[in-house]
């Protein structure tokens, strides 16, 4: 929706508007995801929920780079539109902000999650030792 509403067909490149949406857009995405991540894992301290967010952040980095290459190859034999620039015109500013503040979304919203209250599971069966 955001695409539809502030992409400019007439300017080659990315808008303003454009620009501050995919950051704003980075950011909480960043924050969700690293809050799910320290959530779903079972973490003691706040330093590894703060690492996990950090892993989620650099596998999502990895793996929107990986659709970018399969999309960008499917639509010609070569790799020579990885190589013009002209296609991502006006995104180098754009993208480090957003990677950057998106990677301390993450960091953030796997902190702030605390330290989770482990639970530990009561035996039904009591266990004897081996022979």
């Amino acid at each position: 929706m955001g695409v539809a509403i502030f992409a400019s067909p007439d300017t080659h490149g990315m808008s303003g508007a454009m620009a501050i949406w995919s950051i704003i857009l980075t950011i909480i995405a960043g924050y969700v995801a690293g809050r799910q991540t320290s959530r779903m894992a079972a973490l003691k301290t706040r330093n590894d929920s703060l690492m996990h967010g950090m892993m989620m952040f650099g596998l999502s980095v990895i793996g929107g780079f990986v659709l970018f290459v399969i999309g960008s190859t499917t639509t010609t034999t070569s790799l020579y539109p990885l190589l013009d620039l002209r296609l991502v015109m006006g995104t180098g500013w754009t993208s480090f902000i957003a990677l950057l503040l998106g990677w301390l979304a993450a960091m953030g919203g796997g902190a702030t999650l605390g330290s989770p209250t482990i639970t530990e599971a009561k035996q039904a069966v009591p266990m004897r030792a081996a022979a």
